[in-house]
């Protein structure tokens, strides 16, 4: 998998590469190297994406902060705001 597959795998599954490093446990910097490629993805990579998409399909991917920041700019629209945690 060349670094330009994976930028285009995560932005189509809508994840950062912070995400995207939580979910392979990896630092996000090893990330944005595989996707410039600097490093070269592991031969596993694909694998360990296919099971992610798995996960994010059944709705148990989406980071709790992207949840958050979403509620914050619907309740911002109707003049109230939510508490920083």
């Amino acid at each position: 998998m060349t670094g330009k597959e994976l930028k285009e795998w995560r932005k189509k599954h809508g994840l950062t590469q912070m995400e995207l490093s939580k979910h392979l446990n990896v630092a996000w910097a090893t990330v944005a190297r595989w996707e410039i490629d600097v490093r070269k993805t592991p031969p596993l990579l694909p694998l360990a994406l296919e099971a992610i998409e798995s996960r994010l399909k059944k709705g148990g991917g989406r980071s709790n902060a992207k949840k958050i920041k979403s509620r914050r700019k619907e309740v911002k629209k109707h003049g109230k705001s939510l508490p920083k945690r």
